[in-house]
């Protein structure tokens, strides 16, 4: 019997988390035992590259009435597709829903994505959202994930499944340089960087002020730039802490990049400084990359981040120890060739699109017994 699966996501950027949904969409997509959509904004980068790429999209309007839009989407498909499991990819996803499940049959199963390790613990509206008995089960990105909702959700209703990258495509892309021709770098330049959003989240002060102890230490003969690839509301902040720090002609801040893979590929450490995460895809990309990781220890990243094997992990806001490891692998090249190694073979052996497909084949599939 086909499976029929509603992916919901109210996301309107272009996110990890998007992203590994429609990794998902199209590594079931020639399975005959499945058949899905996906219900998106109309206005999101998720809907145009469903249109590129003739997906089956359902879009709303993310309006002041988006909730109810999103509801009505929701439901309207259900009842068209009969579709049996609906997939929320999102917190705000959620919401809808759970009001859409009120108004359809019990047979249909709610399933949530869980991407982040905010906790919820401390706060009775969001227990009581996700212990509502209508989610069948939680998929967490990470275990550290999954542990947010210690005391909140009946471990039996929880699942981790890692996120994938397409490993030979990423290694593929090799470094040619492009970096320093287009942003003016001499060759030789080392270059340290960072793709994420500009929000509290990924606590971007601590990396310029990890840049600046870096070039405050480095050998004189060692050049090194900083790129933060991405945008969002701390924009105009870190570019003011940077003139600040006195270290603004060492950063580049490119904004939101649709390249920004190739842009990692020319890195020579990705410094990660997150206060929270549930297990950044920027790893994995790297790692496949052949990227050595500096991060903090946020969420899952220290699940396959082993410091001293396949990078390096500190605490968060410890820009002395971010820096210092940034140093070390610059410093030593049989080091850093160490750390790649045993990273990629990493992400070779567990983070794949095979291994990623035939986890969620069976979850999905597990859904639809009795």
């Amino acid at each position: 019997m086909k499976l029929r699966i509603l992916h919901v996501t109210t996301i309107t950027e272009w996110r990890g988390g998007d992203a590994q949904m429609y990794q998902l969409y199209g590594l079931l997509e020639p399975d005959p035992d499945f058949e899905q959509w996906i219900l998106c904004p109309a206005d999101s980068v998720l809907a145009g590259k469903c249109r590129d790429d003739a997906a089956r999209c359902v879009t709303y309007a993310k309006t002041r009435l988006k909730l109810l839009n999103a509801v009505r989407a929701i439901v309207s498909t259900c009842r068209r597709e009969r579709v049996d499991v609906i997939h929320a990819h999102d917190s705000s996803a959620l919401n809808a829903c759970l009001l859409a499940m009120r108004l359809l049959p019990r047979c249909v199963k709610l399933v949530l994505s869980r991407k982040r390790n905010n906790p919820i613990g401390g706060n009775p509206l969001s227990r009581r959202k996700y212990a509502n008995r209508r989610i069948a089960r939680i998929v967490c990105v990470s275990d550290a994930v999954a542990g947010v909702f210690d005391g909140v959700v009946d471990p039996s209703r929880l699942l981790t499944i890692h996120d994938a990258v397409d490993v030979d495509a990423i290694a593929a892309l090799g470094r040619h340089g492009r970096a320093h021709r287009e942003f003016g770098l001499a060759p030789g330049t080392r270059l340290v960087g960072n793709l994420a959003g500009h929000t509290a989240q990924k606590d971007l002060p601590t990396f310029l002020r990890t840049a600046a102890e870096i070039l405050r230490l480095k050998p004189g003969s060692m050049p090194v730039r900083f790129l933060l690839v991405g945008d969002g509301p701390q924009r105009a902040q870190l570019e003011a802490l940077a003139a600040e720090l006195g270290i603004a002609d060492a950063v580049v801040f490119t904004g939101h990049r649709r390249d920004g893979l190739e842009l990692l590929a020319e890195l020579d450490v990705l410094l990660i400084s997150s206060v929270t995460e549930g297990l950044p895809l920027t790893v994995y990309e790297a790692f496949a990359a052949g990227v050595p990781v500096v991060a903090t220890d946020a969420g899952g990243i220290r699940e396959v981040v082993h410091s001293g094997r396949t990078g390096f992990v500190v605490p968060t806001g410890d820009s002395a120890g971010l820096a210092r490891h940034v140093l070390e692998i610059l410093a030593d090249d049989t080091l850093a060739e160490r750390l790649r190694a045993e990273a990629f073979a990493l992400v070779r052996a567990g983070h794949t699109p095979p291994v990623f497909r035939d986890r969620y084949r069976a979850f999905y599939r597990g859904l639809a017994g009795p």
